[in-house]
């Protein structure tokens, strides 16, 4: 200051304003250090709380609307935080907004350069490739991104299967696009090559060691790869005109350091400091106001008649400093000197002082406990206050919850309260209708689609009629789903066709190929935070497969195959065509098949009531489609536990367990799924989980629960009799029961918020 005064600059004191009446006067005498007075309540000082920031929103946006334009004026609003939910409730109040977004790294184009780097790192994660192929407009075209991420979901991995039959099926459909457009011949093979190359590039690129790190020549061409994509639309994105200037900087950066390996750790600080504090969001702008606004506290330089500080969230406190001690150091020596984090604090706090000192009639302060859920630190300027406000009176500190009700005053003005018209919400139904013949029965079915309609046929036209899906992100398998399909993938790489070797062999043979396995397809348990699912794996899966190869020596049977799909025209449905996959499929020397479906759960004990009380329709679906070359019989194979549970005697003795025919189980699936499907057609659905209709519902799988007794090797037949009367009953071996149906599916549905169940719970 000295030397720009030295230098012909005029230089004036910075005003300190008068003094001020009421308990406004009272607070800044306080923080000038002159002695602690006890608040009146005048409405002069008022600090208004809330939990949530949509509370107090609304309560600010009632007492600027209650003002008139001339109180307006010599108003200072400090913005302390973003005003999104400020400018929606100002809105609703015929008010000008704010249009105050502050800048962000986290904006979708933005996050392009993070993410182009964080897919690029050993392990793989698939989480990272599904971030970049879900950004709107993102570097890698939307009718190929959806099909590479729903092969993530299926498999996440890049290695296997689903993802060569994605690539494939992606490169076709772009090819289609490209001979749409026009394209033939020479021009066509060079256009779709340049395609395939960029996205496969962003899709498929090499992994690096996050120790050993990335070569500098990698990182620069991934910078300009970015940049040449954000330049391509950028004539009206100011945010694309950033991206393409923070990566070109950061290019120049990893060349200007000289590093020729650079590690996850400090590529990842270079790309923050490249992206640095963002950018406000261009769609955001502010309406004209009888009011001020400014962006910090400190900018408050003048007096103003009243100052309104909105600051939910906001610590007051300066962000930590990015550098270590040795950085710190070295930029020291370099004249460069960061500013010491006590002079932080220091100007941090001067600069929150001021709106209070500058306020001359009136101050209000707004703070919230909660920001999107999370719980907001005190705002440090309550402890410099903490003096007057443990015992200030009421009108000091306001509650936003306490102005809800009626007509209110606050900080001088009366807040009008008019009520709104009631909206209850809407309350569980069981019953639902839609216009006859709207809704058209499947021409394909799967068991999967059977057991969803006998279980519940809202949730199936959700499903399958209106199309709601979830995000690809949250379906992407974790926890004991993806250890089934990892399970269920190493045994269908170990069991070949024929006879079935050593049962150790086997094991030793899943223990080999286990890792190959994980890295093409279950990737995410080689992430930080997967380590005790990963040692389960490696310890329940090989037992698994032993488990499964010793019952099919010992039963004599041998492998037909894996994943076998199979089709057929069943009349029992109306014509429709019955397809699925049979996990694993067996036969004995006689040409009879037996149907395996592994199962992965944490327990067995659904899958064994299931059997036992006569209602496995998957099973009964899988018969069903290997039936026209003799005998069938099938059971499940849990994975977890290793143990077999078979619907008949034959040929798993040890593993039977009572209760189901498949016959007469698939009778039952098909008397159903006539009823289910007529009420489809007449617009009737069923919310099963919900309550009870008045009346007979209509049927979804009538079930019988039938033991029978077993005669030798061949496919056990029931027996169905009517239990006599007297005292013998309690030794016959036969019972037959009717009427227990399908459970509906709530537990694994994710339809719940709105049919009313999940509302209920």
């Amino acid at each position: 200051m000295d030397r720009l005064a030295a230098s012909g600059v005029r230089i004036d004191e910075a005003c300190v304003p008068g003094s001020t009446a009421g308990d406004l006067g009272r607070v800044q005498r306080l923080l000038v250090g002159a002695g602690v007075e006890s608040l009146q309540g005048d409405g002069s000082f008022v600090i208004l709380t809330a939990d949530t920031e949509i509370m107090a929103a609304d309560a600010l946006a009632s007492w600027l609307a209650a003002g008139t334009t001339k109180q307006g004026e010599g108003t200072v609003c400090v913005l302390g935080a973003g005003t999104g939910v400020l400018d929606a409730a100002l809105v609703r109040l015929h008010q000008p907004r704010f249009g105050f977004l502050p800048a962000s790294p986290a904006r979708a184009v933005l996050q392009v350069l993070s993410l182009a780097f964080a897919t690029r790192w050993a392990p793989f994660n698939p989480y990272r490739l599904l971030d970049l192929l879900h950004l709107p407009d993102g570097p890698v075209p939307r009718m190929v991104a959806w099909r590479l991420a729903k092969a993530l979901v299926e498999a996440p991995g890049r290695d296997n299967p689903s993802w060569t039959a994605a690539l494939d099926a992606a490169t076709t459909r772009r090819h289609n696009h490209f001979v749409a457009k026009g394209l033939c011949g020479r021009e066509l093979k060079r256009t779709l090559d340049q395609d395939r190359a960029w996205w496969r590039d962003w899709a498929e690129g090499t992994l690096f060691e996050p120790v050993s790190g990335m070569p500098a020549s990698e990182a620069q061409r991934i910078c300009s790869r970015v940049a040449q994509w954000a330049l391509r639309d950028a004539e009206n994105d100011p945010l694309r005109v950033m991206l393409a200037a923070a990566a070109t900087d950061l290019a120049a950066a990893i060349g200007a350091g000289g590093e020729l390996l650079l590690s996850r750790h400090l590529l990842t600080r270079m790309v923050d400091e490249a992206i640095g504090p963002g950018l406000a969001d261009p769609q955001s702008i502010a309406q004209a106001a009888t009011w001020s606004a400014v962006h910090a506290p400190g900018a408050v330089w003048g007096p103003a008649d009243t100052v309104i500080w909105w600051a939910p969230g906001h610590s007051g406190l300066p962000a930590p400093q990015p550098w270590t001690v040795s950085e710190r150091a070295e930029l020291e020596q370099a004249g460069c000197a960061p500013v010491a984090a006590v002079n932080e604090v220091a100007a941090a706090a001067h600069g929150w002082r001021q709106p209070l000192l500058m306020a001359r009639e009136r101050m209000i302060m707004v703070l919230t406990r909660q920001v999107t859920g999370a719980v907001c630190p005190e705002h440090p300027l309550m402890h410099e206050l903490h003096a007057v406000l443990q015992r200030a009176p009421p009108g000091v500190l306001v509650r936003a919850e306490s102005l809800l009700a009626g007509d209110v005053a606050l900080a001088g003005r009366m807040l009008r309260r008019v009520a709104p018209p009631l909206a209850m919400l809407s309350s569980p139904r069981r019953a639902w209708t839609v216009r006859p013949g709207v809704i058209r029965p499947p021409e394909r079915i799967s068991a999967t689609a059977i057991e969803q309609v006998l279980g519940c046929r809202f949730a199936w036209t959700l499903d399958h009629v209106a199309h709601l899906r979830g995000s690809a992100q949250a379906a992407i398998p974790d926890g004991e789903r993806l250890l089934g399909l990892l399970a269920h993938s190493i045994i269908c790489d170990v069991f070949r066709p024929g006879p079935v070797p050593d049962p150790f062999l086997l094991r030793r043979r899943a223990e080999a190929v286990l890792q190959r396995v994980i890295e093409a397809e279950a990737t995410p348990l080689l992430l930080p935070g997967a380590a005790s699912d990963l040692a389960r794996a490696r310890v329940a899966i090989p037992r698994a497969v032993e488990a499964l190869a010793r019952a099919i020596v010992e039963a004599g049977l041998e492998v037909v195959g894996t994943e076998i799909g199979q089709e057929r025209h069943e009349p029992s449905l109306a014509g429709a065509k019955l397809h699925g996959r049979l996990d694993l499929l067996l036969q004995d020397g006689n040409d009879r098949q037996i149907v395996l479906d592994l199962k992965w759960t944490g327990h067995d004990k659904y899958r064994r009531a299931e059997v036992s009380e006569g209602r496995p329709v998957q099973l009964a679906t899988y018969a069903r489609l290997s039936e026209g070359k003799g005998p069938v019989t099938a059971g499940y194979f849990m994975l977890a536990q290793a143990q077999l549970l078979a619907v008949d005697a034959w040929p798993f003795a040890g593993d039977h367990v009572r209760g189901t025919d498949l016959g007469d189980t698939w009778h039952e699936v098909a008397v159903g799924w006539a009823a289910n499907v007529q009420a489809l057609k007449e617009g009737r659905l069923e919310a099963a989980g919900v309550g009870e209709l008045d009346g007979d519902p209509t049927p979804g799988l009538v079930l019988n629960r039938v033991q029978f007794e077993t005669r030798g090797p061949a496919r056990p037949q029931p027996k169905r009799i009517a239990l006599p009367e007297g005292p013998g009953i309690k030794e016959r071996r036969y019972e037959f029961q009717t009427g227990r149906g399908l459970e509906p599916p709530c537990r694994f549905c994710s339809f719940g918020r709105i049919c009313g169940m999940r509302v209920m719970c």
